[in-house]
């Protein structure tokens, strides 16, 4: 048994004073409170839950914000071809490589858990592995080498589009079948999943796999009872690309489906319409935005506001990686939505109990963990015990340790934070400069 203390600890959404945890193993055990001790650190927050990455998009930042010759107009769609070209080359020592230091920069900023979106299923050029997952196996050591928990989220890739093969740089995404997948997640999830690391299951996008494809995945994820990821509703070329196969939104379809519910998260959902948004209310789907790629990408913005009020889940991820900031990710949230609605404080919802704007964005940080199948995230008796500690000696009250929060969550480069813990265990201490 592990025993942390602190005077100020945020539990349940409510900031507790004096507040011992006793741990058992990676789980909280009990907690009491009310009781001072010598050794208590000064603030404690659960920690962020990164609800999706691509690790090896790492290795793009900063090499793509330049025009290629001949091209007038960049998006997307252009950034994709640079993302599949680099995709395709590398090895899985190299991703391992990559990976390791993307997972560093996470733990380093906050998160506690991430959730790795992979579809590098086969060797570069599509050729086969030994194993089969070779390159997932990476991710694995690398996750374990940065001290963070690691959910993969293999997903289905079938075909370029409705009515289209898969293109030459997607051969190493594809499979012959949906079956044929499952059975591939199945052994992964045999061999790989232990200690530190689970396998759910995902379908890349409804662009990628059809209706029925879609439906294999979210069956089987029902059946082996983990969470199922889909990208959808990013860009506009998608919902009308959806709409002439489907004559329905992505979200639509989803639900068609079966793939949308409590243990399902929409990625990016930065273009919704009035049906998409009452279908994911009312199925309990999570949302997870990713805030500095939507940003990076030209995406578009989520109706965070909106999703909140009508009590939708949202996780955070940091996606591509153009950024690995769990606070940034975290306060774009409300800065996106004060452009929109020309305010400020605009994710303070007082009928949900937030008074404050770090009462929603905390709320957020803990949703990645349900996103992840990881349980609620809180601090509480039976949760795992990822936290962020706050620090200093000035904190005397609830409200200070409140401002603790709201400096890392507002201020760039904040020295609020002082140690990350992951599972029971010190995963990253910040050094004695930065505070």
């Amino acid at each position: 048994m592990r025993r942390v203390a602190a005077r100020f600890a945020l539990v349940g959404g409510v900031m507790q004073r004096d507040v011992v945890f006793e741990l058992d193993g990676a789980r909280v055990a009990s907690i009491t409170t009310g009781v001072p001790t010598d050794d208590a650190v000064p603030a404690l927050a659960p920690a962020v839950h990164n609800a999706h990455s691509h690790a090896f998009q790492w290795a793009l930042r900063g090499r793509t914000h330049r025009l290629e010759p001949g091209r007038e107009h960049d998006d997307f769609w252009s950034w994709r071809e640079q993302m599949y070209a680099l995709a395709d080359r590398l090895t899985p020592a190299e991703v391992e490589a990559i990976a390791v230091d993307a997972y560093r920069a996470m733990v380093a900023s906050g998160y506690a858990s991430v959730g790795e979106f992979h579809y590098l299923h086969h060797g570069p050029g599509g050729e086969p592995t030994d194993p089969a997952w070779a390159t997932a196996e990476a991710m694995v050591r690398a996750a374990r080498t940065a001290g963070i928990h690691l959910v993969l989220i293999p997903v289905l890739y079938r075909r370029a589009g409705a009515g289209r093969a898969p293109a030459e740089r997607q051969r190493r995404f594809v499979f012959a079948s949906a079956e044929a997948f499952v059975a591939y997640v199945r052994g992964m999830r045999a061999a790989l999943a232990g200690p530190g690391v689970d396998v759910a299951i995902g379908v890349h996008s409804v662009r990628a796999a059809s209706r029925d494809d879609i439906a294999v995945v979210a069956a089987a994820a029902r059946e082996d009872g983990v969470v199922c990821h889909t990208h959808a509703s990013e860009q506009r070329r998608e919902l009308a690309e959806c709409r002439a196969e489907h004559g329905r939104s992505p979200i639509a379809v989803l639900h068609d489906a079966g793939a949308l519910g409590p243990h399902a998260t929409v990625v990016h959902a930065t273009h919704l319409d009035g049906l998409d948004r009452e279908l994911i209310a009312s199925t309990g789907t999570i949302v997870c935005a990713c805030p500095t790629t939507e940003r990076d990408l030209g995406d578009g913005l989520l109706d965070t506001r909106d999703l909140l009020r009508r009590g939708v889940p949202i996780a955070v991820g940091s996606d591509s990686h153009a950024v690995v900031d769990a606070a940034d990710e975290l306060r774009l949230l409300e800065l996106h939505e004060r452009l929109r609605y020309e305010r400020r404080n605009v994710l303070a919802l007082p009928e949900r109990g937030w008074l404050r704007v770090a009462d929603a964005l905390m709320h957020c940080a803990s949703a990645g963990a349900s996103s992840l199948g990881l349980g609620a995230g809180d601090l509480t008796v039976g949760s795992r015990f990822d936290a962020i500690e706050f620090g200093g000696a000035e904190l005397a009250s609830e409200d200070d340790a409140w401002r603790a929060v709201e400096h890392w969550l507002f201020v760039p480069r904040s020295t609020a934070l002082r140690r990350v813990h992951v599972g029971g265990a010190v995963a990253h201490e910040a050094s004695p400069s930065a505070g």
